[in-house]
């Protein structure tokens, strides 16, 4: 068994400045890879990401989520901040509504990257018209050998504003996929009793 994060900081009803310094420290841990989760009260707009994301040394992406569950918290006003170990390689959708010939060549160029095996999350906008389709084309491309896991994102109370980001700006009707080292197998537990549920196990193949 082995982990996949170096680091992963829980913060509430926090300030920009505590953001960036949990994520330079979480680069300091050698994260070669950092996603922030952002709960939809945050007083943190995903629209200040693109420029925190342009100034860490290593790749950053951003989604806002109804609510962020860490641990024993709830908490509509939370930030995550997940430093993942290893190289990883994400792909931003600008638009999963784009024609079907569209989709499936920014999806060939993931998998001439990772290949078709191996564990990827995705995040996708769950607001969007285009959702089921996306998928679709999500698993034909990418191939069902390879384990995802992941959820739709978006702010319940305000479904037309952006809620992903990256260095290069803010997306709405939009999703990332993130690639695990092929090195790691994705499992999924979980429980009825919601503090114990155990979102993600990783494995390292032998």
């Amino acid at each position: 068994m082995t982990v996949i994060f170096t680091n992963i900081e829980f913060l509430d009803d926090t300030t920009e400045e505590d953001v960036v310094a949990l994520i330079a420290q979480t680069v300091s841990k050698g994260a070669q890879y950092i996603l922030v989760v952002i709960g939809s009260q945050s007083s943190i707009c995903i629209e200040s990401m693109p420029a925190i994301a342009a100034s860490t040394p290593v790749p950053l992406n951003a989604c806002v989520i109804p609510g962020v569950v860490f641990d024993r918290h709830y908490s509509y006003s939370g930030i995550l901040i997940l430093g993942f170990k290893g190289a990883i390689t994400s792909l931003l959708i600008p638009d999963i509504g784009a024609s079907h010939e569209v989709l499936c060549q920014q999806l060939q160029q993931f998998v001439v990257t990772n290949g078709t095996y191996g564990s990827a999350g995705i995040f996708v906008d769950g607001l969007s018209h285009a959702v089921e389709p996306f998928i679709a084309t999500v698993y034909e491309n990418l191939g069902c050998d390879r384990i995802l896991i992941g959820a739709g994102v978006g702010d319940l109370n305000r479904p037309s504003n952006v809620c992903i980001a990256n260095k290069h700006g803010c997306y709405r009707n939009a999703a990332i996929i993130f690639c695990y080292s092929n090195s790691y197998k994705l499992q999924v537990e979980g429980k009825h009793d919601l503090p114990q549920v155990a979102v993600a196990i990783l494995s390292h193949r032998s």
